[in-house]
């Protein structure tokens, strides 16, 4: 590239970013800067919980400054002072320059400061349901009056059981230790069982929240709103039809 073409750039940059004409520059060159322009803009925005690290602008600048000191001292010192065009297109491409390389350089500190996923409570939750038959004969093995339905849950961290009619009415609940709410932790797991009389025909449903939703209840579907709004994941059973 000529030393022409080079002013005639720096010139465009300069009256693109003030919004007056300007020198014409070729429509690749054009297409270049606006390619670059927009891979900047694509860049994904620091989520707000993650802070780059301290004084990550002034490392980039001090960079680009000691590699710009490097090429001065290869140079011979010059008797006369730069020409202020040359001084004013350095400054330019310095400025393009860091363009690229500040938004790397954020994502670079996003992926070193931010800490490492945890893992997906759902991909360790486990729902389970046994019926244990009462003492009258059964002509089938479909869970009736009588029998005793045992919901086990398992799951990373704290979490509750709910079991909700087929309004989505809750019957029972297992979120604290009681007699019918055995709670085991482990480590990080959380296991617990619920065991819960069946007492009426009707259908039932097991429902597993991966984090103690606590309160009283809003029904099934309000439940499982609440939940989503927290961040709360759901796990629910199929239908449990008692006769």
């Amino acid at each position: 590239m000529t030393e022409r073409r080079r002013d005639d750039d720096a010139e465009w940059l300069l009256a693109r970013e003030r919004g007056v004409p300007g020198p014409n520059v070729s429509e690749t060159t054009a297409a270049r800067y606006e390619r670059l322009q927009g891979l900047i803009q694509e860049l994904p925005e620091t989520p707000g919980d993650v802070a780059p690290r301290a004084g990550w602008q002034q490392a980039v600048f001090a960079a680009i400054d000691a590699e710009g000191d490097v090429a001065v001292a290869a140079r011979p010192t010059p008797d006369v002072e730069p020409h202020p065009r040359l001084t004013r297109r350095a400054t330019l491409l310095r400025w393009v320059a860091l363009a690229a390389i500040a938004p790397l350089a954020a994502i670079a500190a996003i992926l070193f400061l931010r800490p490492p996923p945890g893992p997906d409570p759902v991909a360790f939750a486990t729902l389970g349901v046994e019926v244990v038959h009462g003492g009258d004969a059964h002509r089938s093995d479909d869970p009736s009056v009588g029998d005793r339905m045992i919901v086990r849950g398992a799951v990373l961290g704290a979490g509750e059981l709910r079991v909700y009619d087929e309004d989505g009415a809750e019957r029972a609940r297992c979120s604290v230790p009681a007699a019918d709410c055995v709670i085991e932790r482990h480590e990080s797991r959380t296991k617990l069982q619920l065991t819960m009389q069946l007492r009426a025909p009707g259908v039932l449903r097991p429902v597993l929240f991966a984090a103690p939703l606590t309160g009283p209840s809003a029904g099934l579907d309000g439940d499982v709103a609440a939940a989503g709004r927290v961040g709360i994941s759901v796990i629910t059973h199929e239908p449990i039809r008692v006769r």
